[in-house]
């Protein structure tokens, strides 16, 4: 199923009531900032409103509080998927956006040390916005 694409304003209006503005700050700032909020440079603030609209919803139902880490046993099986990935990421051929994103995934679940973990989730959800621009692009997804 698709999701349609909300409309500029719509999106706006959601990233703002989700993000727990008082209603004068959001009416200002939808006023003073919307186009240039999605014009400078969409798609990619379009694809981040989306995204903080996404929080939002997963935040209404509880921040979750997972562990960061997997067991040894476990994080041996990413760290072989990550290298399997790295193996088809090589070939122009077998690239796809689905291996680029596994490989970081991978890579993210095979580390331990906090700081180094979050730089690679970044990482992470910098190649999933990518994505989803390359498709917005592709498909001519307009707000």
């Amino acid at each position: 199923m698709t999701t349609p694409v909300p409309s500029g304003t719509q999106l706006l209006t959601d990233v703002l009531r989700h993000s727990g503005c008082d209603a004068a700050t959001a009416t200002g700032l939808m006023h003073g900032y919307r186009d240039e909020f999605l014009a400078a440079d969409w798609p990619r603030n379009h694809v981040q409103a989306a995204i903080a609209v996404e929080r939002g919803r997963q935040d209404a139902h509880g921040r979750p509080n997972h562990r960061d880490t997997l067991p040894d046993r476990d994080r041996a099986q990413a760290q072989e998927l990550q290298r399997r990935m790295r193996i088809l990421n090589a070939a122009p051929q077998t690239r796809t956006w689905q291996t680029v994103l596994l490989e970081a995934v991978y890579d993210a679940m095979a580390t331990t040390d906090p700081a180094r973990q979050r730089d690679k989730l970044v990482k992470v959800a910098a190649h999933a916005v990518a994505w989803t621009e390359a498709i917005d692009r592709r498909h001519k997804r307009t707000p």
